[in-house]
């Protein structure tokens, strides 16, 4: 007869157990190499032939004394004047054998990489576009302090042209000299130009800035100047040109004599006087600019009627920096103020009696303006929002489907954790491994899921761009993406590694090992609750694809919609 507890004992010689610890050790597992003896018998092995599966089955743990070393550490109680034990140095030790084990297993971690990258890559793409469209402040000095100055109602009537008419130049004169909450004002708006001087055209998008404009922002230019408010007066002619980066890029080839060339719009030879920063693209999110000229040019490349002088030519957008002290609410108050003399002297003379009383009833207000303005954010903020959702569904399904997963392996490795906990692991220091196992996994997927993040968002742009209007939006990775990304690939970890980490350190090791011995470890029980969630997720997936592919088409259809 083998001497099971003699062959426990040899492998425990050179861990230093207490007596009383070894002891009950070798009886338990013992016990169990027993049981699993008879039962190699019992199948009709021979008595050599179920001694060799024992002892092999004992070998293949050839991580016993290394793991052993490191759970002794941390099993043990800490004595009064004792060295506590490394935390980081126990987390690296369990981050490299995480490794170890996922490298052992190239099929299972590539799966599960996979699933969560195209989860965490759909929601960060959906997430980096909310980001570029709402949340992103203006890259420009103090963003906090910028609001926006615009009537309260919807009065306009007569000519309205542009990206974001708010206001006729007659209101933003009346506004630019009687307001007090703010620093500094300035107004906006924007044009298409003809780069082309013979051919086929080609489209630049110019923005009207009046004088103020950089100067209030705080844009200092990489090369040349910018404008200034006594470069802006009526009759200013075309005194120059302010190029953006990327158009400086693109078109000149980044050259750095720029400076006094001449750019080419609506036949017009305009003179470069300067070149904007890179990182400053405009103040919509999602329409930028090439070329910024000064308000009292527009008379020049539309003389009859042109919208700086047309009384109900709406074209402008305008923007101002509050005074120290100054709030939101009281810069409003004092708008309100004001807005009786602004709407009087302002009012078309053309507008009909009901647009007159229309017109009359409007009042001016502040409001925030550090992320800018953005027709995108008005009409499509939740639509993103709603998208972002779906996706989070997809990332849920694709952690339920790893957390299956890693059900199926907990199982495939309950012998090897039962045998830990026999060998005096503590419960928390084995789910601490397997929780450093999906940790890795979910940091992998995450990683991955970022790259594919860019290259998604970018695509999802020009899906929604036509060729009549090209969708800008600036695609940075900044702390809010990366907290977010961080934040997924944390909670995925929790989601599909902490259920089966503590489902496989549940059960008691000596039934444990007794029924792996028998092969009675996956139960009918199991694989039925297997099947069922593989059938959940499919028919989830299946559902929520198809309604995801349908809201798309549908929000591209809104998005492209020409309105007229």
């Amino acid at each position: 007869m083998i001497d099971f507890q003699q062959m426990v004992r040899e492998r425990l010689r050179d861990i230093g157990l207490s007596p009383v610890r070894e002891a009950e050790i070798v009886d338990e597992v013992a016990q169990h190499l027993c049981d699993r003896y008879e039962s190699h018998m019992s199948n009709g092995a021979s008595p050599q032939e179920a001694e060799r599966q024992i002892v092999a089955e004992l070998n293949e743990h050839v991580l016993a004394r290394e793991l052993r070393d490191i759970e002794r550490r941390w099993s043990e109680p800490v004595t009064l004047g004792a060295e506590r034990p490394d935390f980081w140095s126990g987390l690296w030790q369990d981050v490299r054998y995480g490794a170890r084990v996922l490298r052992l297993n190239p099929g299972f971690a590539a799966v599960c990489v996979l699933s969560l990258a195209l989860g965490v890559g759909a929601n960060t793409a959906i997430f980096q576009l909310i980001d570029a469209v709402r949340m992103r402040t203006l890259p420009v000095n103090n963003p906090q302090e910028l609001a926006v100055i615009r009537p309260n109602v919807d009065a306009r009537g007569g000519r309205i042209h542009g990206y974001m008419p708010l206001v006729t130049n007659a209101m933003w004169e009346q506004i630019r000299a009687r307001q007090q909450g703010f620093s500094g004002v300035f107004a906006f708006g924007y044009e298409e130009l003809n780069l082309a001087t013979g051919g086929q055209e080609r489209d630049a998008q110019a923005m009207w800035v009046s004088g103020e404009f950089f100067d209030v922002l705080g844009i200092q230019p990489i090369l040349g100047r910018v404008f200034h408010r006594k470069d802006d007066h009526a009759g200013c002619g075309t005194p120059g040109a302010v190029l953006n980066y990327r158009f400086w890029q693109r078109e000149f080839g980044g050259e750095v004599n720029v400076v006094g060339k001449t750019v080419s719009l609506d036949g017009h030879a305009v003179p470069i006087v300067g070149v904007t920063p890179a990182s400053f693209n405009g103040l919509t999110p999602g329409h930028g600019f090439d070329v910024a000229l000064l308000v009292c040019s527009e008379q020049v490349f539309e003389p009859a009627p042109s919208l700086y002088t047309l009384p109900h030519g709406w074209w402008l957008a305008v923007m101002g920096r509050l005074r120290p002290g100054w709030t939101l609410e009281k810069a409003s108050a004092q708008l309100e103020s004001i807005s009786p003399g602004i709407i009087e002297d302002t009012l078309p003379p053309s507008y009909l009696e009901d647009m007159r009383k229309k017109y009359l009833s409007q009042k001016l207000d502040a409001y925030p303006g550090a992320t800018g303005l953005s027709r995108l954010r008005g009409q499509y903020e939740s639509p993103l929002w709603l998208l972002l959702a779906i996706a989070g569904l997809v990332l849920v399904i694709a952690c339920a489907n790893l957390a299956n997963l890693l059900l199926a392996r907990a199982s495939a490795r309950e012998k090897e954790i039962a045998v830990r906990l026999a060998l005096g692991a503590a419960r928390g220091r084995v789910v601490r491994q397997l929780l450093t196992e999906s940790l890795l996994l979910a940091l992998a997927g995450a990683l991955l899921g970022a790259g594919l993040a860019r290259a998604l968002s970018a695509v999802l742009v020009r899906y929604f761009s036509t060729q009549s209007r090209t969708v800008f939006l600036e695609l940075a990775t900044d702390w809010r993406v990366l907290g977010f990304t961080a934040g997924l690939a944390m909670l995925t970890c929790v989601l599909f590694g902490l259920a089966p980490a503590l489902k496989a350190t549940s059960g008691a090791p000596a039934r444990i090992i007794s029924l792996a011995g028998r092969g009675l470890t996956a139960t009918r029980e199991r694989f039925s609750l297997r099947r069922g969630l593989v059938v959940t997720q499919v028919s989830l997936s299946l559902v929520l694809l198809v309604g995801s592919l349908l809201f798309v088409r549908s929000l591209r259809n809104i998005l492209t919609l020409d309105a007229g």
